[in-house]
């Protein structure tokens, strides 16, 4: 892989595909129990216990404004590691991981709804489809200010 090349892990969320780089993705697992966090935002889904590792479960659905969707046994979710916090995000389908070309890569673009375009690093076009790049320290410092907020750490 040259330096020209990001790799990342794609997944989607209801008709549209997202990425994290895969630099920042733990492992990808089926659903877990959760168990639920009393006063944290309604996208904090809960806890999970990830072999003894404890990991918040965060819906970019609700995130987003999108559909909520029914977590069952044959829901994946990504579960990615940053500033020592372990998060998961349940996703309606996990996709493969990419290459992607950074000559291809744009800001976000306007048209993007602000609630989602907050979390996104840019989008790389290619002659097929579109790639929205999640930033994954978006998220986090969404999931700190909510922490705050409440008088908590996240």
């Amino acid at each position: 892989m040259s330096q020209q090349q990001e790799q990342a892990c794609t997944f989607y969320l209801e008709d549209r595909m997202y990425a994290l780089d895969v630099q920042e993705v733990q492992e990808v697992t089926k659903s877990l129990p959760i168990t639920p966090i009393p006063l944290a935002p309604s996208y904090v889904k809960g806890l999970i216990n990830l072999r003894g590792q404890i990991a918040v479960s965060i819906d970019l659905r609700e995130m987003f404004g999108l559909p909520k969707l029914e977590v069952n046994e044959f829901t994946n979710n990504i579960v990615c590691r940053t500033d020592g916090i372990l998060m998961a995000f349940p996703v309606d389908r996990v996709g493969e991981v990419v290459e992607n070309d950074y000559n291809l890569f744009e800001c976000t673009p306007d048209t993007v709804e602000p609630k989602i375009a907050q979390f996104m690093k840019g989008v790389f076009k290619s002659p097929h489809d579109i790639l929205s790049m999640l930033d994954i320290e978006s998220i986090l410092k969404c999931l700190h200010q909510h922490g705050k907020a409440l008088g908590t750490e996240a």
